[in-house]
């Protein structure tokens, strides 16, 4: 298992459609393997990682929001089958753009389906920010930075060039 690099705004695999998981073999577990050391790296002890932020274009993610690092997830595939219509605002951060945070909106939960680590359809109900941001949205629509909508959009594009807390209006 490695600890991979991340890639690096303004990278366009950060805007690239992943490619699907044909099925679960050795090859993709060793990836999820590195996705995890990778993720339990990261800066300000990230809770999710999708497999294009490391430069690997497939529609994997791992997630694990437990202080303890004990409900890990392993997702390919990922979709969103319903969300809760009630929505809250977290801080979200991304390797890929280091030192910018964001104000994300996102609905208090989702049931997500994914093929899981043995090859078998799962569907699972996840939090505001556990497998929203790593999973279904990224990409296409890459890092949370391309999901503000209107002015705080804008000012998400300048933020690779500037430092600290950058928020939406």
């Amino acid at each position: 298992m490695t600890i991979r690099p991340f890639v690096s705004w303004p990278d366009k695999r950060l805007r690239t459609a992943a490619a699907d998981v044909a099925g679960i073999t050795d090859d993709i577990r060793a990836i999820w393997a590195d996705m995890v050391d990778t993720m339990i790296a990261m800066p300000g002890h990230g809770v999710g990682l999708a497999a294009p932020q490391i430069g690997v274009m497939l529609r994997l993610a791992v997630v694990d929001a437990a202080p303890d690092r004990s409900r890990r997830v392993l997702l390919a595939n990922p979709e969103i089958l319903s969300s809760d219509p009630e929505v809250v605002k977290g801080t979200e951060a991304s390797p890929n753009l280091p030192g910018v945070s964001a104000e994300v909106p996102r609905p208090k939960s989702v049931t997500i389906r994914f093929l899981n680590d043995q090859g078998v359809w799962d569907r699972r109900d996840f939090g505001a920010r556990g497998a929203q941001r790593p999973a279904p949205d990224r990409p296409p629509g890459g890092t949370h930075v391309f999901r503000q909508p209107g002015p705080g959009k804008a000012r998400h594009a300048a933020a690779p060039r500037e430092k600290g807390q950058v928020t939406c209006a």
